[in-house]
This record gives structure tokens, C-alpha cells and sequence, in this order.
């Protein structure tokens, strides 16, 4: 089935269960949203802070927010839902997310690798063999496997948006 929970809320509540399913993908996507809009606004503020992005991205409001950052995210958000194809713009978040995933785990293991010797100073990772963490290499692992389940045009295109991303880190980075 394309949708087996909205099968089910039909059996147990019929014609009202898909309204209540409707209803709750609709508050899901929309919490998905705004959670997305208020992490990658806050990334942008903090690489603009460092100086890796343009200072105007680190420009507060009186009432304390990111303002430039985060109406840079709303735009590219509509310019994404624009697509048209809600199965892609629903891919490309999901294929975003393992990638975030996949680089998270790869800089616990970098850093986990580099570190002279462990100190109190510097985090713990459970399930370690030596120094290397082994939950960050499985959890790269499984992150990197979930990829091959979407279509390769968008990981070509996703793999361009990320060469891009790192493009633009290189030049102000400088």
C-alpha cells in the first residue's frame, strides 16, 4: 500500500480517519518546515560569524534573530516548493538530512582521530576500539547506504548543490 497507516485510521474511523491522517501529515510537514528554516538559519548565522559567509548573514533584529539569514532560507525554501513535485522536494530534505548525517560522522571520527590523547576536555563517544568511534562509522555507514535509495538524477543534483556549497565556503574562506 502507498498508504497503509491512512488504511488503517480508514478501517478503525472510516471517511474521518483520512481526514485525521490528512491533518496530521499536514502539521508534520509543517513542523518539518519551520524546523528546517530555524536550523539553517542559525547555521548560516554562525558560519556568517565566523566569517566563512558574508557578514550580512550574521545581522541580528532588535528582537534578537537572525533576520537576513532566515529570510534567505525562507526564499530558497519557496524557490525548492516552486519545483512543483512535492516526492522531490520530499527527497531532496531526506537526502539533505543523510548527508548532514554522513558528514557529522565522518568529523566525529576526524576529530576523534586527531585529538593527541583523550582529556576530560573533549567528548566521549560510547563503543570505541582504541580511539575510533564506532558508532560514528556505523552510523556513516547506514547514513551513506540510505542514498542508494533515491533516484540518481537527484544525487547528481544534490552532489552539485554540495560542490557549490563548498565552493562558496572556499571563497570566503580565504
Amino acid at each position: 500500500s502507498d498508504a497503509p497507516l491512512t488504511e488503517i485510521a480508514q478501517k478503525g474511523f472510516g471517511q474521518n480517519g483520512v481526514v485525521l491522517m490528512s491533518v496530521i501529515a499536514l502539521f508534520a510537514t509543517a513542523n518539518t518546515v519551520l524546523i528546517i528554516l530555524i536550523v539553517v538559519s542559525r547555521i548560516l548565522y554562525g558560519l556568517s560569524s565566523q566569517r566563512v559567509l558574508p557578514g550580512i548573514c550574521s545581522r541580528i533584529s532588535k528582537r534578537g534573530t537572525p533576520h537576513i539569514s532566515i529570510l534567505l532560507v525562507c526564499f530558497a525554501t519557496v524557490g525548492f516548493a516552486l519545483i512543483g513535485n512535492i516526492k522531490t522536494v520530499a527527497s531532496l530534505t531526506d537526502v539533505g538530512i543523510f548527508i548532514v548525517y554522513i558528514a557529522i560522522n565522518a568529523s566525529l571520527i576526524k576529530i576523534r582521530l586527531s585529538e593527541k590523547k583523550a582529556s576530560k576536555k573533549h567528548f566521549k563517544s560510547p563503543v570505541n576500539i582504541g580511539r575510533f568511534p564506532l558508532l560514528a562509522l556505523f552510523g556513516l555507514i547506514s547514513a551513506g547506504f540510505m542514498l542508494f535509495y533515491f533516484d540518481s538524477l537527484l544525487l547528481v543534483g544534490v552532489t552539485a548543490v554540495v560542490a557549490a556549497g563548498f565552493g562558496v565556503y572556499r571563497i570566503f574562506n580565504r
